[in-house]
């Protein structure tokens, strides 16, 4: 059995009682002034998946019950804003008990208000997953029979150089590690710069953004280094359409085990809407981005798009469409070489009975293309799930 990272056992049994324990003892502090919250919740899913492994020729179905306790504490004044979480999720395989498996996350964020002009933010998450094909949906590609020990930390600044002209930097850290078949545990640190400049001079809510980042990728058998430099500008079209966009190229360089530098594109667009009763998405994006199944990155495109809306004050839905290509070949930035193509659709229906209580069903349909291997793997999953919440120190 592995040891559990210090992170979540800090976490666990010092910085989340502490924090609660101290935000509780402050409430005298301002009592006239902030708000603290903490909301303990449980959910209880079911849901049947035809395809757990996602493999071409079918495979492992099975009815998988979750159990998922979770503590939420949030606490706002007028120049901080805290929210720290905890939680597990129980699966329990109905037939194949052997994939059992306890997950856990736990994640803290913080902002404050320094001085008018300067905000700061940072965050830190440790989670355990050991959920076949875990990050799919996010990123198009699959993961086999592993345990995911993830650590994430990020740092950023916010600062108004003049009434219309500001500065972002960012720093993040985050750590994979895998214990189980395949993927390639990787450290990843990235770096960057955003100045924004409003352009409402030229059209009414217009902000032009120029970004330069840099990222460095160290795997088990590569390193990789990536600069970009992008630029793009948001533009508030109406009360409720928003536009954004950005593009520009990239450098990208493997340092080990062989060298080899490439130039490319990126970019990243979105359209959406948010009106009283219905918001609607709809965007693209190209990136290298890193990718344990393969030992190194691989470039992505993605569209995505999805609608909600609420029908009633209890009762909305949702639909969604994504799409992801993954290409990578192998000696340039990567170990294997990875030709796919992921589609995804799915809808959900939510019932809210009244604040603290919810009732949930989702259908999920995904179809993955292996151009490489010459297959295709299908998938479809149906889910029920209760939603148990209440705010405490309201």
């Amino acid at each position: 059995m592995r040891i559990p990272n210090p992170f979540a056992f800090c976490f666990c049994f010092f910085l989340l009682p502490s924090s609660i324990l101290l935000t509780v003892l402050s409430g005298v502090r301002e009592a006239a002034g902030g708000e603290f919250t903490l909301t303990p919740s449980l959910w209880v899913s079911e849901e049947y998946n035809n395809n757990v492994f996602l493999a071409p020729s079918g495979g492992t179905k099975d009815f998988i019950t979750t159990i998922s306790p979770a503590l939420k504490l949030q606490d706002k004044t007028e120049r901080m804003d805290l929210d720290v979480s905890a939680g597990v999720s129980q699966l329990l395989y109905a037939t194949n008990s052997g994939l059992n498996t306890l997950n856990q996350n736990y994640l803290g964020n913080a902002r404050y208000q320094l001085t008018p002009e300067l905000k700061v933010a940072g965050s830190a998450g440790y989670s355990v997953n050991e959920t076949p094909n875990r990050e799919i949906l996010t990123t198009g590609i699959t993961s086999g029979p592993s345990t995911l020990y993830r650590q994430l930390y990020f740092l950023s600044g916010d600062y108004a150089l003049t009434e219309r002209t500001g500065v972002t930097l960012f720093s993040r850290y985050g750590n994979d590690h895998y214990s189980g078949q395949s993927p390639s545990d990787f450290e990843s640190f990235d770096g960057g710069a955003s100045l924004n400049h409003d352009l409402s001079s030229l059209l009414p809510a217009l902000k032009g953004i120029a970004n330069l980042g840099y990222s460095r990728y160290l795997f088990s058998s590569s390193t990789v280094e990536n600069y970009t430099a992008t630029l793009g500008a948001s533009l508030s079209i109406s009360e409720v359409w928003k536009f954004l966009f950005d593009g520009g190229v990239r450098f990208t360089r493997q340092i080990n085990p062989t060298t080899f530098e490439q130039t490319g594109f990126v970019g990243h667009l979105k359209l959406s809407r948010e009106g009283e009763r219905t918001t609607w998405n709809i965007g693209a994006s190209h990136d290298l981005l890193p990718a344990s199944a393969v030992g190194g990155t691989t470039e992505r495109t993605s569209f995505f798009s999805d609608i909600t809306h609420r029908f009633t004050y209890e009762l909305r839905g949702s639909m969604f469409v994504n799409y992801f290509l993954n290409k990578s070949q192998a000696g340039q930035f990567a170990t294997q070489t990875l030709d796919t193509a992921t589609s995804f659709v799915g809808s959900m229906l939510r019932y809210e009975f009244n604040r603290d209580v919810a009732l949930e069903g989702s259908y999920r349909y995904i179809w993955l293309n292996d151009k490489q291997q010459s297959t295709n793997a299908y998938q479809s999953l149906f889910l029920v799930r209760l939603v148990l919440q209440h705010k405490l120190f309201e």
